[in-house]
């Protein structure tokens, strides 16, 4: 049976292509669905648009990690850790720390 939910979202990008919640979203479906590649890209494409997006960053950090590119991963946490500092986000600070933390 298809996922009707990849579905809708993408029926809804097509409708929207810029809207980077619907982006996010079906990057967060894709990751859901085991789909890493199309995850990687999706989240890509958010922060090829918004530099500033801190959980694209840490799931991208993710994808790395599934992908055993550490250094890859270890880079997006730091690049979320700077944006979550100057966003004040101390959840976030966290998170970036412990995720950096267990890759070194």
């Amino acid at each position: 049976m298809a996922n009707t939910r990849l579905q809708k979202l993408l029926e809804f990008i097509k409708e929207q292509p810029d809207d980077l919640f619907l982006k996010y979203a079906l990057a967060m479906e894709y990751l859901g669905l085991n789909d890493i590649e199309k995850a990687k890209y999706c989240f890509e494409e958010v922060l090829k648009v918004d530099k500033n997006h801190v959980a694209a960053y840490y799931q991208l950090g993710k994808i790395f990690e599934i992908l055993n590119d550490e250094s890859s991963a270890v880079s997006n946490y730091e690049m979320g850790l700077e944006q979550a500092r100057k966003k004040d986000d101390m959840r976030s600070v966290r998170e970036f720390n412990a995720a950096i933390d267990a890759l070194l």
